[in-house]
């Protein structure tokens, strides 16, 4: 997903640069600022101030969920959020977000004029419900076990894949709920090693594919200081670096303590992120195992999600080439315009194809889903695992037939001859249209 704005509550937040959560602890133990603004008037002045440094929202927490913190009662944090988040919404322009995983904390902030709930706790029913009655915005975070004993068992098959899945059920939970403005947050610190989070940041993009916002907080996480060897009041600078890279590897919200220094740094990942040359691909989509045509149809879903779709040919019936003694293939292809680079992109597809549990047994052989980067602009490049254009191409009427139906008049860098070129020089190969767009 890369949504242009979200709506919260009636305002709308731009997406066309990254959006700055600055965060408000109104606690006497959190890691970072535990005690600096208990008192609702520093916290309010503490609050303008970060507006007023770029801050687009403001989310207000009143229990610490540092690794090991104890939980505070429901009065006690009612006590410590409410009132400043009542003089929150008269006296800052900017939505406000309550931090709390309490249903109860939520709907009376909610109802004090609040715009969003961000939920460490993945959203239960009571505050899925809650949400949905007042309209709000809701993130929804992963987190391994409970802020007390997050870090003691740490486990994970492939951390954002299952970061992923976890997210998707909930995210499916609460549309099922009512609510519409959903943002997902991986979780960066929370249940976590420090490969886990720099795997999660260099991998962010990927849980666009839940079709919402995605939010990053890895503010003066400890795995900043283990990386840097500095205490939390020595990690500006390694949150900065940590909060740019959230931002270039597509994060839509990232939610900091330094709003100044980190709004002046993304202005510069923004800018050079929106002129990243944008380059005009091919990828031939195949599959001859399973629901064929479904599994196209989900490739196609989820090239989407990093790429520009601008075209899809019709599907095609196609029989098998070299390694004939299996099922015919159904074949598409896709134009896209993407800013991946090509070995970004390569990674890209290769995801899409271990996510759908593609298994090569035999070369050419069956499988569920083939994604195969046709052309590149005009590339011509020749590595050990990345070869463009495609080296068969021209060689495959499954390739050129769908090809010829979006541009015919695509020239072949390297033949330098075009699609409807080269689509007579192939030996007849079977190949039947099964629908058309």
């Amino acid at each position: 997903m890369d949504a242009k704005s979200i709506s919260v509550r009636g305002c709308e937040i731009s997406l066309n640069k990254t959006v700055v959560m600055g965060i408000l602890n109104v606690t006497p133990d959190s890691f970072s600022d535990g005690g600096r603004y208990v008192d609702a008037d520093a916290a309010v002045e503490h609050a303008k101030k970060m507006v007023a440094d770029g801050a687009d929202i403001i989310d207000v927490g009143g229990e610490s969920t540092r690794p090991g913190s104890e939980p505070v009662s429901e009065e006690e944090e009612l006590a410590r959020v409410l009132p400043v988040v009542e003089r929150l919404v008269k006296e800052v322009d900017v939505p406000i977000s309550i931090d709390t995983c309490k249903p109860s904390v939520a709907k009376a902030c909610l109802e004090a004029g609040a715009h969003i709930v961000n939920d460490i706790s993945g959203l239960s029913d009571e505050m899925a419900q809650i949400a949905s009655e007042y309209g709000a915005t809701v993130v929804i975070m992963h987190m391994l076990g409970k802020p007390k004993t997050m870090q003691e068992k740490i486990n994970y098959k492939d951390v954002v894949s299952d970061v992923k899945s976890y997210l998707k059920e909930r995210v499916e939970k609460a549309r099922k709920t009512g609510i519409t403005e959903l943002i997902v947050d991986p979780g960066i610190g929370f249940g976590k090693t420090t490969e886990h989070n720099i795997e999660l940041i260099k991998r962010i993009r990927e849980l666009k594919e839940l079709g919402c916002p995605v939010l990053a907080g890895p503010s003066k996480k400890s795995f900043i200081g283990y990386l840097t060897g500095l205490p939390v009041e020595g990690r500006l600078y390694g949150t900065v670096g940590a909060v740019c890279s959230c931002a270039f590897y597509g994060a839509d919200i990232v939610r900091v303590h330094d709003v100044l220094e980190c709004r002046r740094a993304l202005d510069v990942v923004d800018a050079i992120n929106s002129e990243r040359k944008k380059t005009i691909a091919y990828i031939g989509l195949g599959s001859n195992m399973g629901d064929r045509q479904e599994n196209i149809l989900k490739a196609m879903r989820k090239l989407g999600n990093g790429c520009k779709v601008l075209a899809s040919s019709p599907v095609y019936e196609t029989e098998p080439v070299d390694f004939v003694e299996q099922p015919w293939f159904l074949n598409s292809v896709v134009k896209v315009e993407t800013k991946l680079k090509p070995f970004e992109l390569l990674n890209f597809v290769k995801r899409i194809e271990d996510e759908m549990g593609r298994h090569d047994a035999i070369r050419y052989g069956p499988r569920n889903i083939d994604l195969d980067i046709l052309m590149y602009g005009d590339l011509i490049l020749k590595e050990s695992n990345l070869e463009i254009p495609h080296p068969r191409m021209h060689e495959r009427l499954f390739a050129l037939k769908p090809l010829l139906d979006i541009d015919p008049n695509l020239m072949h860098p390297v033949l330098k001859k075009k699609v409807k070129e080269l689509v007579l020089d192939v030996v007849e190969q079977k190949v039947k249209p099964i629908d058309k767009n």
